[in-house]
């Protein structure tokens, strides 16, 4: 097979396959690096909640990460965590996000979720360990 025919194959092969997003959350994982937290270990599992209809899955421990299932978003990497008097703040860049909340004496955390200038609430609830 000479070069230039090796060329056409492949980029006959390259258009028949469907264009890919530049940034995925594989990418982003290999980008920045996360966090090794140290928190509360009653913070520690995994958290969900809703960001309008799209559910969130927060997992707290020695490494942090975010999922939007309905998204089909997994393992968005949060690259800092910090607890201080009682508030809780997350830091998610390659989303350019933030989520600050504080416990509200139900085992529930009241937050809000701040993504390039725009703000929502999102309360999380602990997930039962089993």
């Amino acid at each position: 097979m000479t070069i230039a025919l090796a060329l056409i194959l492949a980029a006959q092969v390259h258009a028949a396959l469907p264009i890919q997003p530049l940034i995925t959350p594989a990418v982003v994982q290999q980008q920045v690096r996360p966090a090794l937290a140290v928190i509360p270990w009653r913070f520690a599992g995994a958290w969900t909640g809703h960001l309008g209809p799209q559910r969130i899955i927060v997992h707290l421990g020695p490494l942090c990460s975010l999922d939007s299932p309905d998204q089909g978003a997994y393992g968005i990497t949060i690259d800092r965590v910090v607890y201080r008097d009682g508030t809780l703040t997350l830091r998610l860049p390659a989303l350019g996000a933030t989520w600050t909340g504080i416990e509200d004496g139900s085992g529930e955390l009241t937050g809000t979720w701040t993504q390039r200038g725009a703000s929502a609430a999102l309360n999380l609830t602990q997930e039962v360990r089993r």
